[in-house]
């Protein structure tokens, strides 16, 4: 899980480090979504995306 801000465009990037030799993802996918959040709000959830499967 990661946290992150969205720059004055309303854009961010998104990373994901695999050490080599992690050899136990091969032919393994993982799922990825965020949230938009506004801290204080009385709804603090903004907007949550759709995933987007990510395979290795």
């Amino acid at each position: 899980m990661g946290l992150g801000v969205l720059d004055a465009d309303g854009r961010a990037q998104a990373g994901v480090a695999i050490p080599l030799g992690t050899l136990v993802l091969i032919d393994r996918s993982v799922d990825h979504a965020y949230l938009l959040l506004a801290p204080g709000a009385p709804q603090p959830v903004t907007f949550p995306s759709n995933s987007v499967e990510l395979g290795f």
